[in-house]
């Protein structure tokens, strides 16, 4: 347990040796926390001393007596920055590789763009820049989808619920819900029986904790959901990052949409160098649906980076 901007946030620190570069995985949601689902990451253990955050309000950080005004967006960033200073701290160590997914990647971009000084590389998975351009592209994709292969509970579904933008979370829910539908015709994403049964057997949760999770998720979001989606554009916010980076993406991914991410891409200023890598087998979620590539990727060519950077220094 850690004390981050006045409140107590608990990590997982897990690796083979003390002398390996620090990874900071930062989960989704908001309030979605990826510990108790920690496991997919093994591998990186090896090459990496991995931690795994219970950022503000999510899983074992969730506290019924927390502060609304305490829930935004800078603030996360904030966090992130203070624990990336304990961490070199603890570890006498430099920059630490920084992965964000999905809401991750939000908080993630924008700590890497603000404090290069801390970070070797930044990775983001599910990588979100404007979650407006990307809802409005999903249902358009997923309804030419539905009118092709003939999906008509689909086609009614869509149709009642009518394209972005939305004014409530629930909406923008039951067009994810569609979405996967469609998608589920040409690939398995990771089922709910898959992330229950790796709670069920973590080592980092009791039973107290798991409950903890939907409260949190559903408090973050009541707080979030407004900055996530009218405030959040990344092509203006984060125009640039001086530090490598890596956007790796599910060809399937029906949260975040590839044609806007890859536009974001492109737009990017990275001095330092950035990589666009596709998961032809993923939806959101490629931590789970291709963990062994995934885990490949940042042991390789992320840590070549990183190698590459302290060759310099």
């Amino acid at each position: 347990m850690v004390n981050l901007g006045g409140v107590d946030q608990f990590i997982r620190i897990r690796g083979d040796s003390r002398n390996r570069p620090l990874l900071l995985f930062l989960h989704g949601g908001p309030g979605l926390p990826s510990m108790p689902f920690a496991g997919w990451d093994a591998a990186l253990e090896k090459e990496f001393v991995v931690v795994h955050w219970d950022q503000r309000g999510a899983g074992k950080s969730f506290s019924f007596l927390a502060r609304p005004c305490t829930l935004c967006l800078d603030q996360f960033v904030a966090d992130t920055r203070q624990l990336a200073l304990w961490l070199r701290q603890q570890f006498n160590t430099g920059r630490i590789v920084l992965v964000g997914h999905s809401w991750g990647s939000i908080v993630g971009a924008m700590a890497a763009s603000r404090y290069p000084e801390l970070f070797s590389a930044y990775v983001g998975i599910g990588q979100v820049a404007n979650l407006r351009e990307s809802e409005a592209v999903a249902y358009e994709t997923t309804l030419t989808t539905a009118v092709e292969n003939k999906m008509s509970d689909a086609l009614v579904g869509l149709q009642l619920l009518g394209p972005p933008p939305y004014t409530t979370f629930e909406q923008s829910e039951a067009l994810e819900r569609w979405a996967q539908h469609v998608a589920a015709r040409y690939y398995a994403a990771a089922r709910t029986s898959t992330f229950l049964s790796r709670a069920l057997k973590s080592k980092s949760y009791s039973l107290f904790d798991l409950l903890k999770i939907p409260l949190g998720v559903r408090r973050l979001t009541d707080c979030l959901w407004n900055e996530i989606f009218l405030k959040v554009d990344l092509f203006r916010q984060v125009p640039r990052i001086d530090i490598p980076v890596f956007f790796l993406l599910g060809r399937y991914d029906v949260v975040v949409s590839e044609t806007v991410t890859k536009r974001y891409f492109d737009a990017l200023c990275a001095p330092r160098g950035k990589t666009y890598i596709r998961f032809e087998q993923s939806g959101h979620w490629p931590q789970f649906e291709e963990a062994d590539r995934l885990c490949t990727i940042l042991t390789t060519r992320v840590l070549a980076s990183v190698q590459e950077i302290r060759a310099a220094a």
